[in-house]
């Protein structure tokens, strides 16, 4: 009985998803195109901005193009799960009102979505690489565990913005402001070693730190930085998630009222 729940749950998120992906880019000029166009044109401005202008020092080996793309790809699948997530249960009054399911697959599918964005700007990241001429190591395959985890963290995040969505609906450019001023307190266009150290046990404290420095490592560097450097940050995700789930469940009983 629970198996097949779960399973056609699944299958509902699968489905979601995917009509997530056809309804935001079956209008649009360029598709999925903008999937890599986005983080490269930012990487862009970025290196222009910071590495041209400000100088800010090549890292982890690599040109700071290619660093810079590296993280744009990791922080979009965060930032772009959030504000699809966020809008998830209100923009879907239609379908809520002619059946019934659990609420929460909504937001869970609009995380799921992000991944084929994700999918398209790691393979534009790759060929940066190669173009470049960055090394590709064996160990960068690990890119897969900071991927879950951020998936996890969105999640977390996504079941908290959305369900806050449906009471407050400024919620979502609250959502975009904090987002935007969450990546300059994260190592996107920076390497925390490269920090003062008297800030660096601050940045320590941002669950996205240890996510990006170890895609940094592992892509960048093709070192292995070991499993405990993303422990505290999957412990957070974990955790966000299971609250944010529950607080979810209770909230979704008044959501009909308030729609």
């Amino acid at each position: 009985m629970h198996h097949h729940t779960f399973r056609g749950l699944m299958a509902l998120v699968v489905a979601l998803a995917l009509r997530d992906v056809n309804t935001r880019y079956k209008h649009s000029l360029l598709g999925l195109y903008w999937a890599v166009i986005n983080p490269l044109l930012t990487a862009m401005i970025f290196a222009f901005v910071f590495g041209g202008i400000l100088r800010i020092p090549q890292t982890d080996h690599a040109p700071y193009a290619v660093f810079l793309v590296v993280n744009l790809t990791f922080w979009s699948l965060f930032a772009n799960s959030l504000s699809s997530a966020t809008i998830s249960v209100t923009s879907n009054t239609a379908l809520i009102s002619k059946i019934y399911f659990p609420r929460i697959v909504l937001p869970t599918a609009a995380v799921a979505a992000r991944l084929v964005d994700f999918a398209f700007a790691a393979l534009a990241a790759t060929v940066l690489m190669l173009v470049y001429g960055v090394h590709l190591h064996w160990i960068s395959v690990a890119f897969a565990l900071p991927v879950v985890v951020v998936m996890v963290f969105s999640l977390g995040c996504a079941y908290i913005s959305a369900q806050l969505q449906v009471f407050y609906r400024d919620t979502a450019q609250i959502v975009a402001v904090i987002t935007m001023l969450w990546m300059y307190v994260s190592p996107v266009m920076y390497a925390t070693h490269s920090l003062p150290g008297v800030v660096r046990p601050w940045v320590a404290l941002n669950p996205m730190t240890e996510v990006l420095t170890f895609a940094q490592a592992v892509i960048l560097s093709g070192r292995w930085p070991g499993l405990s450097s993303l422990a505290s940050s999957a412990a957070v995700a974990i955790a966000l998630t299971v609250a944010g789930a529950l607080s979810f469940k209770r909230s979704e009983r008044v959501f009909g009222e308030i729609m």
